[in-house]
Order: C-alpha cells, then sequence, then structure tokens
C-alpha cells in the first residue's frame, strides 16, 4: 500500500492548536498536522478592519461591568475589566486591516516580524500586500521559547524577517560549578552565568533580589525596638525581663543579616569575584558589590569542582 509524502518542508505550531506550515513557496494556516497539498483558492482580499468595531466593544463591555458593579453593590465584578483592557492591548498590534487569508504565498509577503508578549505568549505578524493594498495576518504561537525561535529559523530562510526580539534561552556548554542536581554557573567569556538544566536565561531575576530588600527593612524594624526597649531601660522602671527582651531582639537580627548578603545572580563577571571561601559543609564565593554589603553565593562541597581556585587564577584579570 503506497502513501503520499507530505510536501510540507517546516511547520510552526500556533497557540489555537493549528498550524503554519511551509508548502512550496506559500505559508498556509491549517488545522491538519501534514497536509497533502495547499488547499485552494488563494484569495488575498480577504480583509476586515474590525479595529474601530472592537474598541466600541471594549466602552460597552466597561460600561457595562462598571453599571452592573454599581446596581449590584458588588464592586469585585470591576476586576473583569482586565479582558477589555487585554483586549485592547492586543489591538496595539493591529495597524493595518487583517486578512483572514490561511494560504500565503511568499511573494505576497512584505515582512515577518516576531514579537514577544506577556505571560509567554508570543507573536508572528505577517504583512501582506496585495495588487498595491496592505494587511496584516496575525497568527499567535505557541507558548515556548522552542517555537519562537523555530519561528524565527523558518522567517529567516524564506527571506522575510523583518522584526524579531532577541531570543532569551541559550543553552551553554563549558566550565561548569554546580548549585545542585539541575543548577549551575557556566563559564561563558568573563563570567559565569546562571543556567538550568544548561539553559541560560538572559532575564532572570536573582532569586534572593526582593529577599535582600525585605532582610534590611526587617532589620531596621528590630533595631528600632531595640531602640525603644533600651530607652524604656535607661528613664524607666525596669526589670531583667526587659534585658532578655533585648538580648531576644538582638538575636533575631542575626536571621535577617545572614540573607542581606546570600545571592544566586544571573550573572557573575569574574573581575567580580574576590574570594571563594570552603567550609565545613559550604563553599561560598565572594561577589564585589558597589554600593551594600558584598554578596555571596553558596555551593555545596560535594559539587564544587576540586580546580576551581586554578580556573579563577587563570580567567581574573
Amino acid at each position: 500500500m503506497s502513501t503520499t509524502k507530505s510536501p510540507v518542508k517546516a511547520t510552526i505550531n500556533l497557540q489555537n492548536g493549528k498550524f503554519c506550515h511551509l508548502i512550496d513557496n506559500t505559508l498556509v494556516v491549517s488545522r491538519q498536522h501534514r497536509p497533502k497539498s495547499i488547499p485552494l483558492p488563494v484569495d488575498l482580499s480577504k480583509t476586515k478592519n474590525v479595529k474601530k468595531f472592537r474598541i466600541f466593544l471594549n466602552i460597552l463591555f466597561t460600561l457595562m461591568i462598571i453599571a452592573t458593579a454599581i446596581w449590584s453593590d458588588f464592586y469585585p465584578l470591576v476586576l473583569l475589566m482586565f479582558l477589555s483592557l487585554w483586549d485592547l492591548r492586543q489591538l496595539k498590534r493591529y495597524t493595518l486591516p487583517i486578512n483572514k487569508t490561511k494560504v500565503i504565498p511568499l511573494d505576497n509577503i512584505e515582512g515577518i516580524e516576531l514579537k514577544k508578549g506577556q505571560m509567554g505568549f508570543n507573536y508572528m505578524d505577517v504583512y501582506i500586500q496585495n495588487d498595491g493594498i496592505k494587511s496584516l495576518v496575525p497568527l499567535q504561537l505557541y507558548d515556548s521559547a522552542s517555537t519562537l525561535l523555530y519561528a524565527k529559523t523558518v522567517a529567516q530562510e524564506i527571506g522575510k524577517l523583518t522584526k524579531s526580539p532577541e531570543i532569551e534561552k541559550v543553552t551553554l556548554k563549558g566550565y561548569q560549578i554546580p548549585l545542585n542536581e539541575t543548577s549551575s554557573y557556566i563559564s561563558s567569556g568573563k563570567s559565569f552565568l546562571y543556567c538550568h538544566n544548561d539553559v541560560h536565561t538572559k532575564s532572570r531575576v536573582d532569586s534572593y533580589k526582593y529577599v535582600r530588600v525585605i532582610s534590611y527593612f526587617v532589620i531596621a524594624l528590630l533595631l528600632i525596638c531595640i531602640g525603644i526597649k533600651v530607652n524604656s531601660i535607661l528613664t524607666l522602671f525596669t526589670n531583667f525581663i526587659d534585658y532578655i527582651v533585648v538580648l531576644i531582639f538582638a538575636l533575631l537580627t542575626l536571621i535577617p543579616i545572614k540573607y542581606t548578603q546570600k545571592a544566586l545572580p544571573n550573572n557573575i563577571l569574574y573581575n567580580d569575584i574576590l574570594e571563594v571561601k570552603k567550609g565545613k559543609k559550604k563553599t561560598y564565593m565572594v561577589i564585589k558589590q558597589k554600593r551594600g554589603l558584598n554578596l555571596k553565593v553558596h555551593f555545596k562541597n560535594k559539587f564544587v569542582p576540586s580546580d576551581i581556585q586554578e580556573h579563577l587564577k587563570i580567567n581574573i584579570n
């Protein structure tokens, strides 16, 4: 029994469960994972300018939500307005009439723009020109960095990529200092980069960044409490309990002080590493800071490579 070979050269997954296929010199949007041919006919005149109508619907929806909240005295209903805000944010992309075609010849494509959105949603906007009329086919990509990267590769191969965001996730190989079984710092250029399963995310934020801020705030509160208590001891009648309270507050400050220096930065420059010290259970790397206390990155001794000191001597200028 013979089978027909699919002519699909590339397939980009879309968020709505459909696919965008590259077939010969055509982009095809289809529900079929492996279509056998290009759907006919090719009609690029199916354009529709829905921007003004959707703005009107959003205004109407917002007014209805506000009126319902006032009428029912159930003001949390106003939170539903975020749906309108989300849709209005989407409309900012639609600078041209929307083209409803599912078959786009490459010759009619002026350009392809890839855009990153919030909450992992990414977009591929295909700009078309047909008989002097410009239109847009907006496609929402499947929410993964790999799909965005693949869409970029396909658009580059067909020579239509005009705009693309920086790909945030990169896979690294090289000298590494493991933090645990899955995370590590991998040497790249003049830095150690934080990686999870050898993948570095450029937009990642130090997981202890806000913990340090809270720690400084807690320390300030404890010092104020100690100051108030010491003042009462010096000016008012006191007993041994007041001294115990002061001691307890003083001991409590040791907890947030520990976290004012703890860090897991996304990028550690070699020249910012002051020293690496090994303790009984953990090794910590001291990182120079322009403002505030120097930070410490802690590693379990069982994961720290034995040649780390030699590696740093070679790479630190």
